[in-house]
């Protein structure tokens, strides 16, 4: 018999794939569990509860931010944000919530913001003003404020993160996970991270039916690009002689998990400062060292041409004194050249 609750409905994704909201005038769009039997208890549970305040429902006044936070989460933009940007959103817009939520938007003025994001810790300040901006960008849009006060604010970026590992470094790393107990599926993700280019999440996430022996499919999860990455000649010679025990290449591991396990193999191989992240800087040092073009890099790593370039140049700060060596016998080559010539 088809079960039918209230106020669920369904939209699909890009590849066809669905994903369940409680959707219900008056109240904030919910997502629901994949499970049918999850989602329709979580369902009937929002239904209850909404259902018992209705008669002192009032709902926030017209203008405030209470009011501009509730048409926001109901757009459609925001039920399409990823999953773990939405969650980082909203533990924002909860403290916004109780702090300025009966306030009218307007009220918030750049001094206000301006003095508040001085109490903010520094890690955390440049996400903060990015959700406001995002809030006041939506109250803009609908007619209630001229101005967005959270834009354009002077804010002192963060130094861009520049750490990769030598090729010491990651001998080094191998040989200490073959010692420990989750070593094999932590040699498995270790491989998928450098030859792929790609954050950690999408290859933990990297399915074996996406593995066609010659190059790996998949959707970044943070820009939706759809790639087909070329498999490396040492991984290609790892996962052909592995077992297909579970659905994803690295057998169910977690993001959790692997951030744990990459700790404790850093330790007992001496290696300090490195992340699991740094692998596709790694992966990005290693193909501009082997002469490839900003264009050939992008069609790996997934970044637009110009993010390349700014990669190489800023982000990744790719300065290795092999980079530098084959620079000067370039110009020592031509300047024999020219020598030769005259």
């Amino acid at each position: 018999m088809k079960v039918t609750v209230k106020y669920i409905t369904r939209r699909r994704n890009s590849d066809r794939s669905e994903r369940w909201y409680w959707q219900r005038r008056g109240h904030k769009l919910v997502r629901l569990p994949e499970d049918p039997a999850e989602r329709y208890a979580v369902a009937l549970r929002l239904n209850a509860e909404a259902e018992g305040r209705t008669e002192r429902r009032v709902g926030p006044a017209p203008g405030t931010l209470e009011a501009v936070i509730d048409s926001y989460q109901d757009a459609e933009g925001w039920a399409e944000l990823a999953e773990r940007t939405r969650s980082s959103y909203t533990t924002w817009i909860r403290r916004f919530s109780k702090m300025w939520g009966d306030l009218s938007v307007r009220a918030l003025t750049r001094n206000v913001i301006v003095d508040y994001l001085k109490t903010v810790p520094k890690g955390s300040r440049r996400l903060a003003a990015a959700v406001l901006q995002v809030l006041l960008d939506h109250a803009r849009y609908r007619g209630l404020v001229e101005t967005n006060h959270a834009e354009r604010l002077r804010l002192r970026a963060s130094a861009p993160r520049a750490a990769y590992l030598t090729e010491d470094e990651c001998a080094g790393w191998l040989k200490a996970a073959a010692a420990h107990p989750d070593g094999d599926r932590m040699a498995v993700a270790f491989a998928l991270m450098l030859y792929t280019a790609q954050r950690p999440r999408d290859c933990l996430a990297m399915a074996w039916t996406r593995y066609d022996g010659q190059s790996i499919q998949l959707r970044q999860m943070k820009t939706h690009k759809l790639l087909s990455v070329p498999c490396h000649r040492d991984l290609r010679a790892m996962l052909d002689g592995r077992a297909q025990r579970h659905v994803t290449i690295c057998d169910g591991l977690t993001y959790r998990r692997l951030n744990l396990q990459w700790n404790a193999i850093c330790q007992a191989a001496a290696i300090t400062g490195r992340q699991a992240r740094d692998l596709r800087r790694t992966a990005i040092v290693r193909l501009h060292e082997a002469g490839c073009e900003p264009l050939e890099i992008s069609h790996i790593s997934g970044h637009s041409l110009s993010d390349v370039n700014s990669v190489l140049d800023t982000t990744y700060t790719v300065r290795t004194a092999s980079t530098g060596l084959r620079a000067m016998q370039k110009w020592e080559n031509n300047r024999r050249t020219e020598s030769n010539g005259s």
